[in-house]
């Protein structure tokens, strides 16, 4: 639950979107209200996070109605991609830091 808290240096709550909606729709406010450009950003990163969450709702969803209990391997695949890519990318900036210090 708390493996991830933030995201570019912005809090989000990663076990419900409710959190997730009411920031990103207070950033759209001020970033129409306003112009504020750091809210459009902030804006973009909520609704991101936001829109992943619906994403990953509906595939859920698709993926129990047509593969029932195996809907699970869904889901674990997506794991085993993201944790290799995670993977990846923490080696290769352990490598460039020791590259460059």
């Amino acid at each position: 639950m708390t493996a991830f808290r933030s995201m570019n240096g912005l809090g989000y709550a990663n076990m419900f979107s409710t959190g997730n909606v009411q920031k990103a729709m207070n950033n759209l406010y001020s970033t129409l209200a306003t112009r504020n450009r750091a809210a459009g950003e902030k804006f973009g990163h909520y609704g991101g996070l936001v829109l992943c969450f619906v994403a990953g709702a509906l595939v859920s969803s698709l993926a129990g109605r047509w593969l029932t209990t195996r809907s699970i391997w869904v889901v674990a695949g997506i794991l085993v991609i993201f944790s290799t890519v995670q993977l990846r990318l923490s080696l290769s900036a352990e490598i460039y830091l020791d590259r460059n210090h």
